[in-house]
């Protein structure tokens, strides 16, 4: 099991590059099934350069429009750099358009407290959902 305490060692590799749009995409595609119902993804990442050039635009917001007809969520917590970058933008952009938390910090020893956070919300939104159910229509 993860120790949340264990994330404040985190920091980001000098000269490094994320590749979140592409590792979303990817995860989205490898991990979950259309039999998932409201899916959860929990980001942790850095701002700064975006390294993968894979996942246009056109891609990446037909994988945003996926997640929501799916009823997904993405919650992001961001150790950021003034001003932002990619990663601020994707963040922000899906935590927005599918209902979740989005925390910017400004340095990776504030994780326990904002993971502790976002993990009590997360609780209570499933709560709130569980004695829900999704009804799937089929055409012919």
């Amino acid at each position: 099991m993860f120790e949340i305490e264990r994330a404040t060692g985190l920091f980001a590799q000098s000269g490094s590059g994320a590749k979140l749009r592409n590792g979303l995409v990817e995860t989205w595609e490898r991990r979950y099934s259309p039999e998932d119902s409201w899916p959860v993804f929990v980001t942790i990442a850095h701002d700064g350069t975006e390294a993968d050039n894979s996942v246009q635009d056109d891609k990446f917001n037909a994988f945003a429009d996926v997640l929501y007809a799916r009823a997904a969520t993405v919650h992001a917590v961001l150790v950021s750099t003034p001003g932002g970058g990619t990663q601020t933008n994707v963040s922000l952009f899906l935590t927005k358009k599918t209902g979740g938390q989005y925390e910017g910090i400004a340095a990776a020893s504030a994780l326990p407290v904002v993971l502790t956070k976002m993990d009590a919300g997360i609780e209570a939104q499933f709560t709130a959902m569980k004695d829900r159910y999704r009804v799937v229509f089929e055409c012919s």
